[in-house]
């Protein structure tokens, strides 16, 4: 058994409707409760964000992913200004049936540079 400690790289939500969205406004609003809930996790954890990924499936369940690597930060008007701009790139009047977002974070101060944590360790 491995007893090193586990580290998130991230964290994200996403959301399945009941109804298919296809006002603009209906998604933007949609968007701001996901990074709203997942900044909530981030905040837990206390480690920027580095990197945002919108997931959307259009109906019939064609699903998108777009991601941005961003200025490593804190600040949650940042943070959504960024996955709004994400969802600025979804296709106008095309009905959505789920919406996804992670949020990426810096790794911890003390992870070695350059490597990528593993259940065997840094």
């Amino acid at each position: 058994m491995d007893d090193t400690p586990w580290v998130a790289r991230g964290h994200s939500r996403e959301t399945t409707f009941q109804h298919d969205l296809t006002d603009p406004a209906e998604v933007e609003d949609a968007v701001r409760e996901l990074a709203a809930h997942v900044l909530e996790d981030v905040v837990a954890e206390g480690r920027p964000v580095i990197g945002l990924t919108l997931k959307v499936r259009y109906a019939p369940f064609l699903t998108t992913t777009q991601g941005r690597k961003i200025p490593e930060t804190f600040d949650r008007d940042e943070i959504l200004a960024r996955a709004l701009d994400l969802a600025a790139g979804i296709e106008a009047g095309r009905p959505i049936r789920l919406l996804g977002l992670r949020a990426e974070m810096a790794m911890p101060g003390d992870a070695r540079k350059g490597h990528t944590p593993t259940r065997g360790g840094w």
